[in-house]
């Protein structure tokens, strides 16, 4: 992994670019604003776990997801995420109470958003021309 952080962190303004496995891995309890995660070769551009924000940042063209969700109670928002080698978005727990806001996903191989069944967290998908809701992801 290129960042990996313990717990209660903040990772801010910082870029994880042409790793062998992923970019950005922080701890539980902790915050990654404003940051960029591209072209990492093993696995996701950003992981996160138990109540993490993710905000503003960008993750492109990485192996597998641009972010990946582990945990529970995570806020994903306002992020861009696009030719990844998976979907942009990838939350891999059912009913985990994260909140999915804001985003955008054009050009990820199977799709924008990978949900796992039955997880009601992600704002609607509707197209940036057509929206209706101001916390659509697109």
């Amino acid at each position: 992994d290129g960042i990996v952080t313990g717990i209660n962190c903040t990772i801010h303004d910082c870029t994880a670019s042409g790793n062998g496995d992923g970019g950005i891995a922080p701890g539980n309890y902790s915050i990654v604003k404003d940051c960029t995660a591209n072209n990492n070769n093993g696995y996701d551009g950003i992981d996160v776990v138990n109540n993490c924000t993710v905000k503003d940042c960008i993750a492109s063209g990485n192996y597998a997801s641009g972010i990946g969700v582990y945990g529970n109670n995570c806020q994903i928002d306002g992020n861009t995420c696009s030719g990844n080698g998976a979907y942009g978005f990838w939350v891999y727990h059912d009913n985990a109470g994260n909140s999915i806001t804001r985003n955008s996903a054009p050009g990820n191989s199977p799709g924008g958003y990978g949900n796992t069944s039955g997880n009601n967290d992600f704002a609607p998908v509707q197209t940036p021309s057509t929206a209706t809701s101001p916390w659509a992801n697109f």
